[in-house]
């Protein structure tokens, strides 16, 4: 069995600095960003690829030429791809950690539940000959017998 995740563990200290600043950062965003519903996610407009530099083509014509529409502020249309375009290299740098995260966290399940499952298969043939075992290993025998609930009724073709 490789072990290519757990032997190379931060120390507990290390690990709550980082988990307090990324806590202090999301404090900090919340004051700006949003979370949207999922059907606000669903419903949305979705701009053009490479779509900011249409977008401040026309803001600039539209400045020039003095151009206001009641209720869609120009300046507003500027600010929003502004905003978004300061906040991509956060998007790409968490997108990074989080596929690192859960990278690691698979892994170090497989790991785990690959080790669990030889000790257990060791445990279970010595417990036949050893009731000590036998009674400390009952537990983890009777999770290991549940299986997943099949549905009651197959699904229709």
């Amino acid at each position: 069995m490789e072990n290519r995740v757990g032997d190379n563990v931060p120390p507990q200290a290390k690990l709550d600095l980082w988990l307090k600043s990324l806590s202090s950062m999301q404090g900090e965003m919340v004051k700006f960003c949003i979370t949207l519903t999922k059907d606000e996610r669903r419903s949305m407009l979705r701009a053009r690829r490479d779509s900011e530099g249409m977008i401040r083509r026309v803001y600039e014509i539209a400045t020039k030429k003095g151009l206001s529409i009641p209720g869609i502020p120009l300046d507003g249309m500027l600010s929003d791809v502004n905003l978004a375009e300061r906040l991509e290299p956060f998007a790409t740098l968490l997108t990074l950690c989080l596929q690192l995260v859960e990278d690691t966290q698979a892994q170090a399940n497989t790991e785990s539940w690959q080790a669990f499952l030889a000790y257990y298969s060791v445990l279970s043939t010595m417990a036949v000959h050893d009731p000590e075992i036998a009674v400390a290993l009952s537990p983890v025998t009777t999770a290991m017998r549940h299986t997943r609930k099949k549905p009651d009724h197959p699904p229709e073709p």
